[in-house]
């Protein structure tokens, strides 16, 4: 039985819109704070967006923005508002957006307002293939503990030279500070352009549900497979959990747990049975897998969402290095099976 076609006038059709057009971080972010009925509904009703035009999009962003103005009292105000436009559409676009509602006595340099907005990984892959002089202006508009994360997100063979260059920089002129901007702003809005219409789907729903507590995730997907089945099983294809990082074969699965701090590695064995463990054991020296057991007995109860969040670390670690071409990833069906509140010990 197909299921009806989304109604464009509807709430649920237009808070899944607005969801699905940020970034999965974000939304992510935004779900956790609903309740699971809530999350199912929106996540089915993003599974069947699909391709949504620019037009319709800014529809739906417009009518948010009007919303706004008409609540004052709304949690976040203003200043998320601008957040999630930045995230969706990029800096110049929720300026347009906004217009009067920035807030004179808050107003930040569009520079800032754009660095702010964006992710430090986004800025390290924006600038990774220009000239270290460039990227030693971006990295010095940014505060240390961010200038020092996109520095060492750069490819290993330019963080000397844009370092060096940034440690001979004097104060920069405006008009130098206005190129960037332009630069970044001009880079950024090509990237949104190619990604504006996808909004939707099961893709993005996998992406969406993959940066939640397994917990979350595994309770939305079973509500989904007994309400939507075709929809659960369309989302499935694309998701990507931490069973599926314990399926890597061995050089993938060493790769990642190279990247993975001992700390995290040792949460997130917590989780795990001991055959499960056995895996993680089997593609470690035999030094390094006998501190972990050392490491694993001496450690107390611990709370499932600092389990779940361990592990989630390790798939974003498995995701980055799929991405980067390091890796090699097969997805498919499977999940977590195990659910629980956050003061579940294990």
């Amino acid at each position: 039985m197909l299921s009806p076609a989304p109604n464009p006038n509807s709430g649920i059709y237009k808070s899944a819109v607005l969801l699905a057009t940020l970034g999965a971080d974000l939304a992510a972010s935004v779900l956790s704070h609903m309740d699971e009925r809530e999350v199912e509904l929106l996540v089915r009703e993003m599974a069947r967006l699909g391709r949504i035009p620019a037009a319709e999009r800014d529809r739906v962003l417009e009518e948010f923005r009007h919303r706004l103005m008409q609540d004052s009292g709304a949690v976040g105000g203003v200043d998320m508002a601008r957040q999630m436009l930045e995230q969706a559409m990029g800096a110049e676009k929720a300026r347009e957006i906004l217009g009067g509602l920035e807030p004179a006595q808050s107003a930040a340099p569009p520079l800032a307002l754009l660095l702010e907005a964006t992710t430090l990984d986004s800025l390290a892959a924006l600038v990774a293939d220009e000239h270290p002089q460039l990227v030693a202006l971006l990295i010095g508009q940014l505060a240390v503990e961010r200038a020092a994360t996109v520095l060492a997100a750069l490819p290993l063979e330019m963080r000397g030279e844009v370092a060096a260059r940034l440690a001979e920089m004097e104060a920069p002129s405006s008009m130098a500070v206005e190129h960037l901007e332009r630069y970044l702003l001009e880079k950024l809005n090509s990237r949104q352009s190619a990604r504006r219409e996808e909004v939707g789907g099961p893709k993005r729903v996998a992406d969406i549900l993959g940066r939640m507590r397994r917990s979350v995730e595994t309770t939305v997907l079973e509500a989904l497979e007994q309400q939507a089945p075709m929809i659960a099983q369309k989302v499935h294809q694309y998701r990507f959990s931490f069973e599926h990082v314990l399926k890597l074969e061995g050089r993938a699965l060493q790769r990642v747990l190279r990247d993975v701090e001992a700390d995290t590695l040792r949460l997130a064995m917590k989780g795990l049975d001991e055959e499960q463990q056995q895996i993680i054991y089997s593609n470690m020296s035999e030094r390094a897998a006998e501190r972990l057991r050392e490491d694993l007995e001496s450690t107390g109860p611990t709370r499932l969402r600092d389990v779940e969040s361990a592990q989630q670390m390790m798939v974003e670690i498995a995701r980055g290095l799929a991405d980067s071409g390091e890796i090699q990833i097969a997805l498919g069906g499977g999940g977590g099976e195990e659910e629980g509140e956050d003061d579940v010990f294990v």
